[in-house]
């Protein structure tokens, strides 16, 4: 406001003390409504605000760099904060609450690429224009502890932010850019998702996806709601498999209601910590309270991870990913002139520099069994011959996939 004042902090006071004046720029402790600014060197860098939390509030938190800690008492701003660089960790009660009569409705938290804003407890209130908005912007990441409060979030730029754990919190979550990760118990806080990852293994109100990712867990995990989940096809659901169990070894994405669309939206995903299931092998994906699923994935009835195809079955409570069979490569490798060629070392290489290696039978054959779906790279090794690679797309059997030697 029109009498805020800019203080800089550096530190010179026997104590991190904000209330000593030796502490500061030019020897003054700040007064209510000021900004504060902490630079990137400081003889000091634990803080104490040991102002008053009944009278002073602070305009805007302006943070260069270096590693901060800001303890003490509830801190209250009201213009913002603002990280440069280093990783700061602020423990007191962060308030973000309109000033009385105003009708501002809205602060933004920035973080700069590279910081790390550690926020162990925040509270975002309310004014009288109505739910105050805080934007989680920059491409630093945020780490909030314990939120609080009836505000709403707005997460932009490309940085992370993960709320760890929630109490009474019932604000509107909404995600533009970026990652969020909510593994806090907030089940009246909506999300929106337009762009951007967001997961966790936490629960939330109703999800609804015009766009981004919803990436269940934090690899894996199980990600609930206790609303509805609508999709739509500009969206994705991204599922991680590394095991049979699911919530800890492959992903789920639990709906506490009894409606969940999924309009057409993507299914991806990928096999991870080398796990291959045996054909037949069944994943519960998404579960609902009771009979709501409507519509399908995009992909239908049948989806590849990592090379692996599983057939996809919409159930009335539940979408269920089994896996299926892999396939047979096979072909024939021969001398220039026609003649079997035994004993010649063929490779398979997947996209990821997987080999898989067989050795040519009497008359030359060779087999690939339980082969996935993907694009491979085939290379013949021989004392006396060479062979020309060759790229093959795996949809199904292959059969008469020969190599002819040359001199």
């Amino acid at each position: 406001n029109s009498y805020s004042a800019v203080k800089t902090w550096d530190g010179g006071g026997v104590d991190g003390s904000w209330t000593k004046g030796a502490n500061w720029v030019g020897d003054v402790a700040p007064e209510s409504n000021d900004d504060l600014v902490f630079p990137t060197t400081s003889a000091q860098f634990a803080t104490t605000n040991d102002f008053s939390t009944t009278f002073f509030s602070f305009a805007s938190l302006t943070i260069e760099g270096g590693d901060y800690t800001i303890g003490g008492n509830n801190l209250r701003l009201t213009n913002g904060l603002t990280v440069n660089g280093g990783t700061q960790l602020l423990t007191p009660l962060i308030q973000i609450v309109p000033e009385p009569f105003s009708s501002s409705s809205g602060q933004t938290f920035r973080a700069a690429q590279g910081s790390t804003v550690i926020l162990l407890r925040l509270f975002i209130g309310s004014g009288f224009s109505g739910s105050t908005i805080l934007t989680l912007d920059g491409a630093g990441s945020f780490e909030i502890g314990v939120i609080f409060g009836t505000g709403s979030l707005l997460k932009t730029g490309l940085g992370s932010f993960l709320i760890a754990s929630g109490s009474n919190y019932d604000g509107a979550i909404t995600l533009s850019e970026g990652a969020l990760v909510v593994n806090a118990n907030i089940p009246e806080s909506t999300v929106t998702i337009n762009a951007g990852t967001f997961g966790g293994i936490g629960t939330v109100g109703a999800i609804t996806a015009t766009g981004g990712v919803v990436a269940p867990g934090q690899s894996p995990g199980n990600l609930t709601s206790s609303g509805r989940l609508t999709l739509n096809n500009a969206a994705t659901l991204n599922i991680e498999i590394g095991g049979l169990t699911a919530g800890t070894q492959y992903d789920r994405l639990t709906i506490n209601t009894a409606f969940a669309n999924l309009n057409g939206a993507n299914l991806t995903g990928s096999l991870i910590n080398g796990f291959n299931p045996a054909a037949g092998t069944a994943f519960t994906i998404l579960q609902t309270s009771g009979p709501g699923i409507m519509g399908q994935f995009a992909q239908g009835s049948s989806v590849v991870f990592s090379g692996r195809r599983f057939n996809i079955d919409y159930g009335p409570a539940s979408v269920v990913l089994t896996a299926t069979a892999g396939v047979t490569v096979s072909g024939r490798v021969t001398t220039p002139d026609g003649r079997s060629l035994r004993n010649a070392v063929v490779t398979m290489t997947d996209s990821n520099s997987g080999r898989r290696i067989v050795t040519t039978s009497s008359f030359g054959f060779y087999t690939f069994n339980d082969v996935g779906v993907g694009q491979y790279t085939m290379s013949v090794a021989s004392k006396r011959y060479r062979f020309s690679p060759q790229v093959v797309q795996v949809n199904a059997a292959l059969t008469n996939v020969d190599f002819v030697g040359q001199e």
